[in-house]
């Protein structure tokens, strides 16, 4: 049984992510003279799609820089009733120029009051995304971030057919820039969450937070959380 499944993708200024399909097939019946074969293969407990290709291509002019952006979609589904958590990686935080030692570095920690960069194709050339650099976004967030070596870009507490987590890339690019296919390896990896059983429950599983826990006798989900009593209450029953 799969309890992970990860997609190495080749990230590009030229920016091409191939199609990755996991597949569940369908269980296969055959029945014939009075005999009856059910056949039921071994499902994954989970399972991603990278639904859709993306391609960067920017072109700066020699006054403006050039800005691209484009959008990948990651779809996860899970049979597992603690849900999952998605996690993407990087080989190296810069791209490399195939054939040269020519990189570009991904943004630094952003310094000022907002969250992060923000740029668009119109604002180009006066926005705050670093020129020759390379960030990321996810959906619902105004502002791009540098491309850590590992980090969670989605969690999920409940079991679901499909998921859609939709990351967006982007590179500002200026002509001092010398020309070329720059490339890292992104890694995205779907874990399952380990089940919490309320029979084993401790301190330590009950915070101010609310947790689903689950009853081993039905595999019925409750969810608990510290009060400000600082006892452990179930909330549902």
């Amino acid at each position: 049984m799969k309890r992970c499944v990860s997609a190495k993708l080749s990230l590009l200024l030229g920016l091409i992510l191939p199609i990755l399909s996991y597949i569940i097939y369908s269980n296969n019946v055959s029945a014939g003279n009075f005999n009856f074969k059910l056949t039921v293969p071994d499902t994954p407990a989970i399972s991603m799609e990278v639904a859709n290709s993306v391609n960067l291509n920017i072109t700066p002019d020699f006054v403006t820089p050039g800005f691209d952006a484009a959008d990948l979609e990651l779809k996860v589904g899970t049979r597992n009733a603690s849900g999952y958590t998605l996690l993407m990686a990087v080989s190296n935080t810069a791209l490399t120029a195939t054939g040269t030692n020519n990189k570009i570095s991904t943004l630094s920690t952003y310094a000022g009051n907002n969250g992060g960069y923000t740029c668009t194709e119109a604002t180009r050339a006066n926005c705050d995304f670093t020129v020759n650099s390379w960030g990321y976004k996810l959906q619902g967030d105004s502002y791009y971030k540098g491309v850590p070596e590992l980090t969670r870009i989605a969690y999920l507490d409940h079991a679901t057919d499909l998921d859609t987590t939709t990351v967006t890339f982007a590179g500002r690019i200026n002509s001092q820039q010398d020309s070329g296919n720059y490339s890292t390896v992104v890694t995205f990896s779907a874990v399952a969450n380990p089940v919490q059983y309320i029979q084993n429950l401790d301190q330590n599983m009950c915070t101010e937070t609310a947790t689903i826990v689950y009853d081993s006798r039905d595999n019925e989900p409750y969810t608990i959380q510290r009060l400000a009593d600082g006892k452990c209450w179930m909330l549902d029953n």
